[in-house]
């Protein structure tokens, strides 16, 4: 009973160890071959690669990931997915900026709503702009947005329709 114990005690702390030490080139954990799940550290990239199956279609999971560097002391959520859609509400003040997205639209908005032209309007790094057509842009005013925020926030079945709110 005391040797299952231990076992079961430092088989934890012993992949931990490994995990932190940047030891393991790849870990890999499963849950009753429902979820298997692979991450593998990219120390070059400063990323961790994650990849996961989920063989129970039946069930609606969602994941939530979690990320803190070294120097900070709580943990931040961080999207699980590879695109990530705003919404940024924007004050109405002068002047405005005109560009034409990668895409070829044409916009004209007041310079507080320039992240959409950050985002989506081709540069020097990247010919989709800095969102790297990853992350896509929807502009409103603020007067506009807080007449209705539902209309905005949600599609007609009540999920939202942004990932993040700028």
């Amino acid at each position: 009973m005391k040797q299952s114990f231990r076992r079961l005690f430092l088989v934890p702390l012993l992949a931990a160890g490994f995990l932190l030490s940047g030891f393991s080139p790849s870990v890999t954990a499963s849950a009753a071959s429902v979820l298997t799940l692979t991450a593998t550290p990219n120390p070059s990239g400063n990323y961790v690669a994650l990849n996961w199956t989920n063989s129970d279609k039946s069930q609606p999971y969602s994941y939530m990931l979690y990320s803190k560097s070294a120097h900070e002391s709580t943990f931040q959520s961080v999207p699980a997915k590879d695109s990530a859609k705003v919404l940024n509400i924007y004050p109405v003040v002068a002047p405005t900026v005109s560009f034409t997205t990668w895409q070829g639209k044409s916009y004209t908005l007041p310079k507080s709503a320039s992240l959409k032209m950050w985002m989506e309007t081709p540069n020097a790094y990247d010919s989709k702009g800095y969102g790297k057509d990853l992350i896509s842009v929807d502009t409103v005013s603020i007067s506009d947005f807080n007449a209705n925020p539902d209309a905005y926030l949600k599609n007609a079945d009540g999920s939202y329709k942004y990932d993040v709110l700028y």
